[in-house]
């Protein structure tokens, strides 16, 4: 299926049949190896695996990660920049790795392992007597260190490049 842009709409090309969709109701979920394509609009879904996602010139678009950084560009005027930042909701994430930032978000439920340069903490852990769900985290530039996301359950993920 290719998904990309066209003037104020985002468009699923599936079987040469266009599905136009206006940018202010598209939303998205990434839920293991799948994703749902959905116009909140019309209450109208697609659905297909993550490997078969293209962009409009027909090259796969990739992981989790990368289809997510790829549609924020595709929905936001500048992605991942300070004044627009990337959104993502990853459900029962496996090995999903997430680099390349300045700035990161993240709240976790259930039960979701990060990891950052090697170091794995399990969130949500408690803190005395509260809960911690999840982290902010600063570099000086946009950095190369990746954060890995793995567990069951969910990660609301904001990305600040």
């Amino acid at each position: 299926m290719k998904v990309f842009k066209r003037g104020g709409f985002i468009i699923l090309e599936d079987n040469s049949e266009e599905f136009p969709i206006p940018v202010s109701v598209f939303d998205y979920r990434i839920s293991g190896d799948n994703i749902t394509l959905r116009d909140t609009g019309e209450n109208t879904k697609f659905s297909a695996a993550l490997t078969a996602i293209q962009n409009e010139a027909g090259s796969v678009v990739g992981n989790a990660t990368a289809i997510g950084i790829y549609l924020a560009n595709l929905t936001e005027s500048g992605s991942g920049s300070a004044d627009s930042p990337s959104q993502q909701i990853l459900t029962n994430p496996s090995s999903t790795v997430v680099s390349g930032w300045k700035k990161i978000s993240f709240a976790c439920s259930g039960t979701i392992t990060a990891t950052i340069n090697s170091n794995a903490i399990v969130y949500p852990y408690t803190l005395g007597a509260s809960t911690i769900l999840g982290a902010d985290l600063e570099a000086d530039t946009v950095t190369a260190n990746d954060i890995t996301f793995d567990g069951t359950g969910t990660v609301l993920l904001t990305v600040k490049q």
